[in-house]
């Protein structure tokens, strides 16, 4: 088995004492002073350890946890393992692998204090064990709970310059990121365990002790016994549909960012019974920001556009993304960069670009708004509260495209509704309107005419692209900003509706939804305003 519960002490040494309490115990030493961006192990001795009196063959590299992060490591031989770490120079603790006497380990550190600095080294029944290249004590910073940073790119598994050039730029990235999720084709054909070794732990060996790598299954990871030398390197939350194997789907939350995986090697049929149902499921938790990781392309400029996957996805998942309120999908499976225009409020980045053969632009397309295939690339995203930030940074870490979407109003934000008998207070739909003494808007009490009502503030003059608004929960509606009518309709699966910048305001401003209420979207009513830019270099 190589999923289980850790167990874990925590030594609490008293500052004064640390450095002899190490010694007597074992728990680790004191780390030198560490970069500004600890992505990568640094070569030292065993210090009060001892050398080290073994080489891992694989690893350490950091995986997915419920709590906490685990460590995972492989052995030549079948031994007990462990992992020992110091937090801050202050703390230390000290976690067993569940695997018990493997090749295979797997360690977790939990709890995570955010923010915090985590050095830590891996031991064997013998002693401390180093990494290949000799490395023993790895570094790691825990994350923050405010923002998210994180990097995505797929089709890389090749063992490429490209590959390896993607790795350099991401580890000088000025903070390191919280997570890589690569999206498909981590490893190119033979896609067998033994590639893993040259193709993903030798590129990435100064990023993995640091960055936990998430995947999605690509086709070329897929067709290797349905994926199992994927699911064997790579530990993944257990929490997609009950009728696909295990990690083959997931979803992460981080920072009030929902991230979606979808294993978008199933049939149509299969995804439409499984997947679909699993998703709505998923997408009634609340998120400022839902975002969508899979494979195969959507909207492409490259040659997969026509092809039958795509055709197939685009009638089963778009109308799915569109109306549960996802913001961006990003998937490989084309080997280049492309973000398309909002398409009925959703973004599509193909983000291919990771390190195989760059492949031709086979179509122009209307939704296209920035097209890069002649050089490797990654996208970096961060979100702090309501705006989210999307970097292209090609290989030498120029900038080569960005998005940049902020939400004055949520899904999540609440509503106000009047729940009187006839018609609200005059001036109910102006900006500034004390609704204070109005209910929430809920699933009931409202169903024969909801007037519900936000206010929100801009402190600055809008630059943005494009802005629009998502309905949900209501039929029968009319929604206004400012006074002025921009979204109507009946309640079923809504577009995203294109909202003039013109009507939007510095300082505050107000939006109203007068309809009736859904009761079977499962959720209070929600309006939510986003506006798409590209901002500055």
């Amino acid at each position: 088995m190589r999923r289980g519960r850790v167990s874990s002490k925590r030594c609490g040494l008293a500052a004064s004492l640390l450095l002899l309490s190490l010694v007597k115990s074992g728990c680790g030493t004191p780390s030198a002073t560490q970069p500004a961006n600890p992505v990568g192990p640094t070569a030292e001795s065993g210090g009060a350890n001892g050398p080290p009196v073994g080489t891992m063959t694989r690893g350490p590299y950091l995986q997915h946890a419920e709590t906490g992060i685990t460590v995972v490591w492989y052995t030549a031989s079948p031994t007990e393992g462990r992992v020992r770490w110091l937090v801050d120079e202050e703390t230390t603790g000290e976690a067993a692998s569940s695997s018990g006497l493997a090749t295979r380990h797997e360690a977790v550190i939990s709890p995570l204090v955010p923010g915090a600095h985590y050095t830590y080294r891996v031991y064997s029944a013998r002693g401390l064990l180093a990494a290949v290249g000799g490395a023993v004590a790895f570094f790691f910073l825990a994350p923050a709970p405010d923002v998210l940073r994180f990097v995505v790119f797929g089709d890389s598994g090749l063992g490429s310059p490209g590959q390896y050039a993607i790795a350099t730029a991401i580890g000088a990235e000025a903070a390191a990121p919280d997570l890589a999720l690569v999206v498909g084709d981590v490893i190119y054909p033979p896609a067998d365990d033994a590639s893993y070794d040259p193709r993903f732990f030798a590129p990435y060996r100064a990023l993995l002790p640091a960055i936990p790598f998430y995947a999605t299954l690509g086709n070329h990871d897929y067709e290797v016994k349905a994926g199992e030398p994927f699911f064997d390197v790579f530990t993944l939350p257990r929490n997609g549909p009950a009728g696909l194997a295990p990690e083959s789907s997931y979803w992460l939350e981080r920072a009030g960012v929902q991230m979606i995986v979808h294993d978008t090697n199933q049939s149509p049929a299969t995804l439409r019974a499984e997947s679909v149902p699993w998703h709505l499921e998923v997408a009634r938790r609340p998120a400022t920001f839902r975002l969508v990781f899979q494979h195969h392309a959507m909207y492409s400029s490259g040659p997969s556009y026509e092809q039958s996957t795509a055709v197939a996805l685009r009638s089963l998942l778009a109308p799915v993304y569109r109306a549960n309120g996802v913001d961006v999908v990003f998937n490989g499976h084309d080997h280049l960069y492309e973000r398309t225009l909002p398409i009925d409020g959703v973004v599509y980045v193909t983000t291919g670009a990771g390190g195989a053969e760059l492949y031709a632009r086979y179509y122009r397309n209307a939704f296209t708004a920035a097209f890069v295939n002649d050089r490797h690339s990654y996208t970096h995203v961060e979100v702090r509260g309501r705006t989210l930030l999307l970097r292209q940074t090609d290989t030498n870490g120029e900038r080569i495209d960005a998005l940049e979407i902020t939400k004055p109003v949520t899904a999540s934000d609440t509503l106000r509704a009047f729940a009187g008998a006839g018609s609200p207070p005059r001036g109910w739909e102006e900006a500034g309107f004390d609704d204070s003494a109005w209910p929430e808007a809920g699933r009931t009490g409202f169903a024969s005419a909801l007037r519900a009502r936000r206010d929100f503030q801009l402190p600055r003059a809008v630059r943005a692209g494009e802005v629009f608004l998502r309905v949900r929960g209501a039929r029968n509606f009319v929604a206004r900003l400012n006074g002025v009518a921009v979204a109507k309709g009946i309640g079923e699966p809504e577009p995203a509706f294109p909202v003039p910048l013109s009507l939007l305001r510095t300082g505050r401003n107000v939006l109203t939804l007068e309809g009736t209420v859904d009761g079977t979207e499962g959720a209070p009513p929600s309006l939510e305003l986003s506006l798409l830019s590209t901002p500055l270099r």
